[in-house]
């Protein structure tokens, strides 16, 4: 039987441990989250990304598509951000 064949489409390095990703539906983005403390949204196709600050350490991302919800662990805070990161 023929087995399936995986391939990697972009590769997005960061300087930090990421604990969290989630694709946007619908979308070429991707969320990422980690111990930098930021949500950094990329471009799947480009790897280009767009910081923001969520107060600690990110270890849990969700999104519907039309916001983002992100969960600290230091802060012990849950926000939850419109999709332009605002």
């Amino acid at each position: 039987a023929d087995s399936p064949t995986h391939a990697i489409v972009q590769t997005i390095s960061y300087g930090h441990n990421i604990h969290t990703v989630v694709s946007i539906p619908n979308s070429r983005f991707v969320l990422s989250g980690g111990h930098d403390k930021t949500i950094t949204k990329s471009d799947r196709r480009t790897g280009q990304a767009v910081k923001t600050r969520h107060g600690g350490t990110v270890c849990f991302l969700a999104t519907d598509g039309v916001v983002i919800v992100s969960c600290g662990k230091n802060d012990r805070t849950t926000k939850v951000w419109n999709m332009d990161l605002e």
